[in-house]
């Protein structure tokens, strides 16, 4: 009982200050401290590509909403401690494409002198497969499904940085030939690291792949991977009995090349259907977790591209 009690409360303190937020209609003096211009993040992916952009702009702050921790921020609810975050924001950089439901609604984002940049406006979406029948109550029909997961592509991250590098000229113009000449050389970084996947795997024959969830759809789409089966559509909520047996019957009819299992989940159900489908089984990471560096996601890429190398070329794996 006292449990609930102290969650109610906490709701409670929660949605007033979300209130107060939305009725100032600006960021209260004392929440701005030092910083000319204070940018918060809402995740580590793009957390770590504003870093990339902002670099050496004097008297920016670029602060992340979600614990490093935390991954795919799918289920996430939105705390107190986020509402003064974003409070104190002069620009709110966020994914878009579905990611941040947990801020759709949100009193705070009408905020007349907050600046939102939404970084997959420049990314060509692709449409929910598996997990379309778990979400679909999100989105309005005419709407559609996107798969919200553009960062896992290095060429669509390098997009994304070139379109936050733009926004942030025109929002800070003093500054606006560093941001340019900083995202422009990040975005060369990534498509470089893009080229360079597609490269190790030109060889490739089978490119049939198995993924944890669809995380990897767009880095598919880029390198011509077909994903024919999904382990949990919805991240963190296990399949029946029942649709473990239709999916270890799919994986036996279209014979993929690898399983891929994630870091931010446990592997037991990637184990569990390699042992009886016998495809091997891997780790791919969306780099949704981890290190927050600015060289972070650029190292996870690398690793990701030995790991696809090894799975999917078979001379490697005799």
């Amino acid at each position: 009982m006292k449990t609930c009690i102290r969650t109610v409360l906490v709701v409670i303190a929660a949605f007033a200050l979300l209130c107060c937020v939305a009725c100032s209609g600006k960021k209260t003096e004392e929440m701005t401290g030092s910083a000319r211009l204070r940018v918060v993040c809402t995740f580590l992916p793009i957390y770590v590509i504003t870093q990339n952009v902002v670099a050496d702009v004097p008297g920016v702050e670029v602060l992340n909403l979600l614990p490093p921790t935390v991954g795919c921020p799918h289920n996430y609810a939105m705390t107190p401690g986020d509402a003064i975050q974003l409070e104190s924001a002069d620009v709110l950089v966020m994914n878009g494409l579905g990611m941040e439901r947990f801020l759709e609604g949100s009193p705070y984002l009408k905020r007349r002198d907050l600046e939102v940049i939404v970084a997959s406006e420049v990314v060509e979406p692709i449409p929910l497969e598996f997990g379309r029948e778990r979400h679909e109550q999100a989105y309005a029909e005419d709407e559609g499904l996107p798969n919200p997961h553009a960062w896992v592509s290095p060429a669509e991250a390098a997009r994304m940085t070139r379109h936050i590098g733009a926004r942030l000229a025109e929002i800070d113009s003093e500054y606006k030939a560093k941001y340019r000449a900083n995202a422009e050389k990040y975005a060369a970084t990534l498509d470089s690291l893009a080229a360079r996947l597609a490269e190790r795997l030109k060889g490739v024959r089978n490119r049939r792949i198995v993924t944890f969830h669809e995380a990897f759809d767009y880095l598919a789409r880029d390198l011509n991977l077909q994903v024919v089966a999904v382990v949990e559509p919805d991240p963190g909520v296990e399949p029946s009995a029942g649709k473990m047996t239709e999916l270890i019957a799919r994986i036996r009819d279209s014979k993929p090349a690898a399983i891929f299992a994630e870091p931010q989940y446990s592997d037991r159900l990637a184990r569990m259907l390699s042992e009886e489908t016998g495809v091997p089984f891997y780790v791919l990471d969306p780099a949704s977790s981890g290190a927050d560096d600015p060289l972070s996601y650029v190292r996870i890429m690398i690793n990701n591209a030995i790991v696809l190398q090894q799975a999917l070329i078979k001379e490697l794996n005799p």
